[in-house]
């Protein structure tokens, strides 16, 4: 794209793209490795308010186990976590996990929840393999999970709640979500 044909574009371009220009709230690195979430860095005082009473759950099919990845969507939701995590946010990553690794694991304030492991079991070619019975039981049984376990008791302590469901694998589970919610 030739900016020069556009002369606000390139305005735009220019103030966002000097380091000097940068806002002061946040800096970030490019990462080493993946998980790296150190990279993201935001000074405390920043999240402090809102810490605590806001939690972000991100619903996707893949996730960041190797069993998970299959593609782009994999590495949005890992950023993705990991980045609303370093800002101070409790964050919940609910996806179609390897069957072998833990249910539950909890890093800083990432909460991942690998999803559908029994079936997974009898389908280790991959997150896709079995896909039919993984969606099935995705929709069925994690929003009664999620409402029971996560959101009833942090929405009636007063805090909020911010559910991202990624892709189409996770459209039944949002609109059951949302009946159990009204």
């Amino acid at each position: 794209l030739d900016l020069a044909f556009f002369p606000s574009v390139q305005s735009l371009h220019d103030q966002f793209t000097a380091p000097t220009n940068l806002p002061a709230i946040f800096s970030i690195e490019t990462p080493q490795k993946r998980w790296d979430r150190s990279a993201v860095r935001v000074p405390s005082a920043r999240c402090s308010a809102t810490e605590g009473s806001l939690q972000f759950h991100i619903l996707s099919f893949e996730g960041p186990d190797g069993y998970a990845r299959a593609g782009g969507l994999a590495s949005r939701v890992e950023g993705l976590g990991a980045t609303l995590a370093n800002l101070g946010f409790e964050t919940h990553l609910w996806f179609v996990g390897d069957p072998e690794l833990p249910g539950w694991e909890v890093e800083g304030s990432l909460h991942l929840h690998r999803w559908c492991q029994w079936v997974s079991r009898y389908h280790p070619g991959g997150v896709y393999d079995g896909e039919e019975g993984k969606v099935a039981d995705y929709r069925s049984s994690l929003p009664p999970f999620l409402v029971r376990e996560a959101l009833a008791g942090h929405l009636a302590g007063g805090g909020r709640a911010v559910v991202m469901a990624e892709e189409w694998h996770t459209a039944e589970a949002v609109i059951h979500l949302h009946h159990l919610l009204q």
